[in-house]
């Protein structure tokens, strides 16, 4: 398996949020703004035709969303909405993640966003406040939909402005992904709940050779796979109570070198050359690297893999000075300029019950926002311990959102940090240069 999966639930393999979206800033927003001038219309996915209707014929919506992996399972989800309303056809449109942010950004520019689309945390403020998304909270109570079924830092992630703009449909959390069969050659115990840092990093020496032939552990620059998790651990923020940036601390600053030591100090990681080269995960599923942080989404892909499913198993984030983590959550969200609201969100609500989660659970895609069909996740994936997931949840916070464009934000703390990375700059200092950029985006 391959990069047809490594995209994962939300982005790129080591990457959730929008930092390589190609949205930034001002370029975006000012896009957006033609929006209000776009025409309305059965609105395709990035890249497609626009959904249709005839006189007397079904109504036609476009379902658009990024990972491939999931889509036999939206089909089902179609297929079952279909039969229990005739009178709305869904047309789903995958886009590829790399592809996807900016797609939709032409589409929407072009008045020709889908109807119903995948949203996550990152870009949910810009995209809210620029006016492309329908407000939901007026069409909620009389719905079927049971916000305190969902996770509530995701439902509370999606209201902004006194609105609620997106329906959570999963919730994620990361793990460590490790290959045991490497464990047992190597004479290592398998990690517990209960390994820290040092305890990985004493696994990670043992598990390199030394030769180059193979690493305990990758160390790529991540945010939501990486960094943030470990920042947490050490006691330090991304944003600080008041809404300032946590970079520049010491806390903060253990947080990232951690990363930084597993390359150049303990050399059990491959060279950031080399992780751009061979993506961390085709690294891990060929035999080359040993363990990589990952997020609950990859089991989709992991399931499907004949290596991964006898040689990988997946266990707890060591800890730091505390156990903590990051948590996301994708949303459905309508386009506030479809022809067919009513319709859409008829399908939205759909997607938001029991029967739809349950079918996603049941093809082992990302854990469904839903309660009651996370169980049903864990079971359809029995080749790997999905329950380091779920209990992962009870220690992780939502993912790190600015007040302003999170995205634009986020790109540039991961482009200020690839010096770190390549061992040019210290975090001492990058650290302190990017908070003091932050801030002064933020006003703060």
């Amino acid at each position: 398996m391959k990069s047809n999966w490594q995209s994962g639930n939300k982005s790129r393999p080591w990457s959730r949020s929008a930092a390589r979206s190609g949205i930034i800033g001002v370029v975006v927003t000012a896009a957006f703004a033609l929006v209000a001038g776009c025409t309305g219309g059965a609105q395709p996915g990035p890249g497609n035709s626009p959904g249709t209707s005839s006189p007397g014929a079904p109504v036609e919506i476009t379902y658009a969303l990024w990972n491939q992996d999931r889509a036999a399972a939206a089909e089902e989800q179609i297929k079952a909405f279909e039969t229990a309303n005739p009178d709305i056809k869904v047309r789903l449109a995958v886009t590829p993640w790399d592809d996807y942010w900016t797609k939709l950004q032409t589409a929407v520019t072009g008045g020709a966003a889908p109807d119903v689309f995948w949203m996550n945390l990152a870009e949910a403020r810009l995209y809210a406040e620029s006016g492309v998304l329908l407000p939901l909270s007026d069409r909620i109570p009389s719905s079927q939909v049971d916000l305190a079924a969902l996770p509530q830092s995701i439902v509370e992630g999606y209201f902004l402005s006194g609105q609620q703009w997106a329906i959570p449909l999963d919730i994620d959390s990361i793990g460590v992904c490790y290959n045991k069969t490497h464990f047992d050659e190597a004479g290592v115990a398998h990690p517990d709940d209960d390994w820290s840092w040092s305890d990985l990093i004493e696994a990670a020496q043992k598990l390199t050779p030394g030769d180059g032939s193979r690493w305990g552990i990758a160390a790529p620059l991540a945010d939501q796979q990486g960094f943030i998790n470990t920042v947490l651990q050490a006691g330090g923020t991304i944003y600080d109570k008041d809404g300032r940036s946590g970079f520049g601390t010491p806390e903060s600053n253990a947080g990232i070198q951690f990363w930084i030591d597993l390359i150049y100090k303990y050399k059990v990681s491959p060279s950031v050359q080399q992780m751009a080269d061979t993506d961390p995960l085709d690294m891990l599923t060929s035999g080359l690297v040993s363990m990589v942080y990952c997020g609950s989404w990859t089991l989709s892909g992991l399931r499907m893999d004949d290596f991964a499913v006898k040689n990988i198993d997946v266990a707890p984030m060591p800890k730091g000075k505390v156990a903590a983590g990051v948590s996301n959550g994708l949303g459905h969200a309508i386009s506030a300029t479809t022809k067919y609201p009513d319709a859409a969100w008829k399908f939205v609500e759909f997607l938001s019950t029991e029967e739809a989660a349950d079918i996603g659970a049941k093809a082992g895609g990302a854990i469904p926002a839903y309660n009651t069909a996370q169980q049903v996740w864990v079971d359809a994936n029995p080749d790997f311990n999905g329950q380091v997931f779920l209990d992962a949840l009870k220690y992780s916070i939502s993912y790190p959102v600015a007040s302003q464009d999170s995205a634009a934000l986020d790109t540039f703390v991961m482009e200020a940090l690839l010096p770190v990375w390549l061992n040019e700059r210290p975090i001492e200092e990058v650290g302190v240069e990017i908070a003091a950029h932050v801030n002064e985006e933020l006003g703060s």
